[in-house]
């Protein structure tokens, strides 16, 4: 509503300046005697969510002759209080009313607008044979009975499973919604698991105890009762302060304070620089919400804003810049375990085959400059729409993110890595012995993968309507070398966003090992991936995150 208006939205409660915490354990159906509302339109969003009460307060604070505007969905739930104020209004018929039923193009991309629209008129959703390509990666339905399994899908998706489809990170832009407060999948349960998951307490660190649950620094937390009394301050539209903090309002721990046992909250803040004098740190810049700049006093400072990847996080190559404008040296950064391109026939091919997923197979990566195998492994991976990922692929990107973008690299895929080829012959023959009257396209379903069946078919040259019987021992040893080596063209890397690590950045020669700190600046140390450290797996980058935050915040005395 702000951002569209140009002018802040506040809350019903807070705009009517009704229903104060110690007000509302008396009696939730005070009769509050609400301020007059000066407005020419007054704008309702959710209005589904208003009750009875909240409507009188509201109606009673307009003046005769605004204009009252509202916005909402009457499919959704009725408010938690009293009375269907919306669908009762509609039902009326006593007030104009307009129904948005038109999806617009960019709406139209979206899987969740798409399977509402289908839902609200009884259909199922949408099917992933149904689901064309260029729709948005942004609805996922899984059916689970069990709790435990139904914990362990929460968990995963909220550490990590999710951001190879975008930029979500569970501090900024994750929320999980329970319907029940009680049970292993309630909202206290579930807000244990989750902190202890994403937000361990570190040795020795600090931790306040309330109403049964634990509050630890990093936290997202969410108001869920209006309280007039707690104060404020901003910089959003300007220095303000303030009384009252409102139901649904989030923000993030910055800090527990053991002396004055306080907890201090700050919202999102870009660092724009960090100040030397005599070569040595003395502040960090920061942006206000102006844009204009202030600073924070410091007599050291460590430096870890992360890589590249993660956007959401805040991790979009500041440190860099930061680093670099106090004299550092950059390598030249890349994104890395990060799923890989293809063009022209091969990516004909793998369009064909997207989703199929092949497990336990082996993969060469060949420079076809110098017909050299730079890389091999076995595991898992994945076609795509645009080519291929997995955690082979993932893995073999972080060697060739330097070579791939200079030239096209060949992927040879043994589909058969356990076999020989003399074996995998023997099995051919054996499978064409028991389907001596089938076609050849109708003969490979004990050896192939269903999706797989008609690009070997194409590929192999052998005529798919001809009798197994009929197959040359040349033709048939030309499908053995196929399947132990079916190639593709890689020509190029996906983005930042769907990269799980950044390679490259600030030049470990330039950082003492011992104490992360600075050999050109003095009390700036550094921690994490912005410094030039990666490997073939994201579990050495966070281990590296760790090690380095300890060897850095150890030797801040």
């Amino acid at each position: 509503m702000t951002e569209t208006t140009g002018e802040e939205a506040k809350t019903l409660h807070r705009l009517l300046e009704i229903g104060k915490i110690e007000e509302e354990r008396t009696s939730k159906y005070n009769d509050f005697d609400v301020a007059p509302l000066d407005a020419d339109v007054i704008i309702v969003d959710e209005m589904s969510m208003v009750d009875l009460f909240l409507m009188n307060y509201l109606v009673k604070a307009i003046y005769q002759g605004s204009k009252l505007v509202l916005v909402g969905d009457v499919d959704q739930l009725p408010s938690v209080g009293p009375g269907n104020v919306l669908a009762d209004l509609i039902n009326s018929k006593r007030i104009k009313t307009i129904v948005l039923n038109k999806i617009f193009r960019q709406a139209a991309k979206s899987k969740i607008i798409i399977n509402s629209h289908r839902v609200n008129s009884g259909e199922t959703f949408i099917k992933p044979q149904e689901s064309a390509e260029e729709l948005n990666q942004d609805f996922f339905y899984i059916k689970e009975n069990n709790q435990d399994k139904i914990l362990n899908q929460i968990l995963s998706l909220c550490s990590g499973r999710l951001e190879s489809y975008g930029n979500y990170e569970f501090f900024k832009s994750i929320q999980v919604i329970t319907p029940t407060k009680k049970g292993m999948l309630g909202t206290k349960e579930l807000n244990k698991v989750l902190q202890e998951c994403l937000n361990p307490l570190p040795e020795g660190g600090l931790e306040r105890q309330n109403l049964g649950a634990s509050f630890r620094s990093g936290d997202r937390v969410m108001q869920i009762k209006n309280n007039y009394d707690i104060f404020w301050e901003r910089e959003k539209y300007g220095y303000e302060t303030g009384n009252g903090v409102f139901n649904g309002e989030f923000g993030t721990i910055l800090k527990l304070d053991d002396i004055e046992k306080r907890v201090k909250i700050k919202f999102n803040t870009r660092v724009v620089g960090i100040e030397t004098k005599e070569n040595k740190v003395v502040s960090v810049m920061y942006e206000d919400e102006n844009g204009g700049q202030k600073k924070i006093l410091a007599d050291k400072v460590i430096l870890a804003t992360g890589g590249k990847t993660y956007s959401a996080t805040g991790s979009t190559g500041d440190g860099y810049e930061i680093a670099q404008k106090l004299g550092h040296t950059i390598v030249p950064v890349k994104p890395s375990l990060v799923p890989l391109t293809v063009e022209g026939e091969s990516l004909n091919i793998c369009k064909q085959m997207q989703g199929l997923s092949l497990r336990n197979v082996g993969i060469s990566l060949i420079d076809k400059e110098n017909n050299k195998t730079i890389y091999e492994d076995f595991g898992e991976m994945l076609f795509t729409h645009f080519g291929v990922s997995g955690p082979v692929i993932l893995s073999a990107s972080s060697v060739i993110t330097g070579i791939v973008k200079e030239r096209p690299v060949r992927l040879s895929i043994d589909l058969k890595p356990a076999i020989t080829d003399e074996q995998l012959d023997e099995r051919i023959l054996r499978d064409f012995d028991e389907e001596k009257n089938k076609s050849f396209k109708n003969s490979l379903d004990k050896l192939l993968p269903k999706k797989l069946i008609p690009i070997v078919v194409m590929l192999s040259g052998i005529d798919g309507n001809k009798k197994v019987n009929e197959i040359t021992r040349a033709e048939r040893q030309g499908l053995v070398k196929l399947l132990k080596e079916f190639e593709l063209t890689l020509t190029g890397l996906r983005g930042f966003n769907e990269a799980i690590i950044t390679q490259g950045g600030v030049n470990v020669k330039e950082i003492n090992p011992t104490t992360m700190e600075s050999k050109l600046v003095k009390h700036l140390l550094f921690a994490g991936e912005v410094l030039d450290v990666d490997a073939v797996t994201g579990g050495f980058n966070l281990q590296i995150a760790w090690s380095t935050g300890y060897a850095a915040g150890s030797h801040l005395e």
